[in-house]
């Protein structure tokens, strides 16, 4: 029996940790008790102003509030089936991967050489039958893995209005718990995608900025600043000209500078400008760049500073 081609390499599988997956289904379970409990209080209100408030305006009222429990009440149990899906999904997995790893040092502890793509190399009689086995596991390990991504496609539709966001298997641990999450905040309402990536950075750290970039939606960009170093720079070679030296872009104004800086900062958090005077605003996007608007430049009027966080030259962006 061949190894499928699709498997991943051994050391691959050997990185893979499901439970950390389960960890993150379980904080999708909080914010759906979350989510559930607001609907109680909703139903609540409900019931309440129907018996303070009689007539015409207190039947809008009324039915106004419990279009919002039902919803509330919907993306509850849209969020328990995606739990419900990612634990299960990486429960599977688990065991699937923990199976195919014991099978690779039964056949090592029998003098084979098992290569990492799962090929066995023995020269030793049970050589064939060890390796039927660990092809059989890498198959079964593919199989849950697929499983588990049909599995989350389909509980993620309905928190996209039937529109899944196609995870692709193979793609197990830290992807998935920020899918998830993504999923979670856009049924609770976050809209702005600088909202969305701080509360992702705080949430899974900057080590995994790659993965939260990725996951965001692409129709949220549409009109939103840049998150990153790298949304900053395209910003930059669409609305600015090469200065003198490397790191300078210019602009025609002072306006033009302002508009600039608001375009940039749009989806930062303000910091503090540690008491420096000649320093007018300073924000940090998402990924850590560090964006701040001062005078004092020698090209007179105002002058953006831009900081990549993992520093290197200040780009600096003023009157031509």
């Amino acid at each position: 029996m061949e190894v499928a081609e699709l498997a991943p390499h051994r050391e691959v599988v050997a990185s893979w940790d499901p439970g950390s997956v389960r960890i993150d289904a379980a904080w999708i379970g909080d914010g759906a008790s979350v989510l559930e409990s607001r609907a109680t209080a909703i139903d609540r209100s409900r019931v309440d102003l129907r018996e303070a408030w009689q007539g015409a305006a207190g039947d809008a009222a009324v039915g106004r509030l419990g279009r919002d429990c039902a919803a509330a009440q919907r993306r509850t149990t849209q969020l328990r089936a995606l739990e419900r899906a990612i634990s299960d999904g990486a429960s599977a997995i688990a065991v699937a991967r923990e199976a195919l790893l014991d099978a690779v040092v039964v056949a090592e502890a029998d003098g084979c050489l098992v290569a990492p793509d799962w090929s066995v190399v023995s020269t030793a009689d049970n050589g064939a039958a060890h390796a039927a086995d660990i092809a059989a596991h890498v198959q079964a390990l593919i199989d849950a893995d697929e499983s588990a991504a049909r599995s989350i496609d389909d509980a993620s539709a309905a928190l996209l209005d039937g529109e899944p966001r196609h995870f692709v298997p193979l793609a197990i641990g830290l992807a998935w718990a920020v899918e998830a999450a993504v999923h979670a905040m856009i049924a609770a309402g976050v809209l702005s995608v600088g909202a969305m990536a701080f509360a992702l950075v705080d949430r899974f750290g900057m080590d995994a900025w790659d993965a939260i970039h990725d996951a965001l939606p692409d129709s949220f960009f549409q009109d939103a600043g840049p998150v990153d170093a790298a949304g900053v720079e395209k910003v930059l070679a669409d609305e600015t000209e090469q200065g003198r030296q490397r790191a300078v872009r210019q602009v025609d104004s002072g306006d033009d500078v302002r508009t600039l800086f608001d375009d940039l900062a749009q989806e930062g958090q303000a910091a503090s400008t540690g008491g420096n005077e000649k320093i007018l605003e300073r924000y940090v996007l998402p990924d850590g760049t560090m964006i701040q608007l001062r005078v004092g430049s020698k090209s007179g009027g105002p002058v953006i500073d831009i900081q990549r966080p993992g520093g290197g030259d200040v780009i600096k962006v003023h009157v031509r």
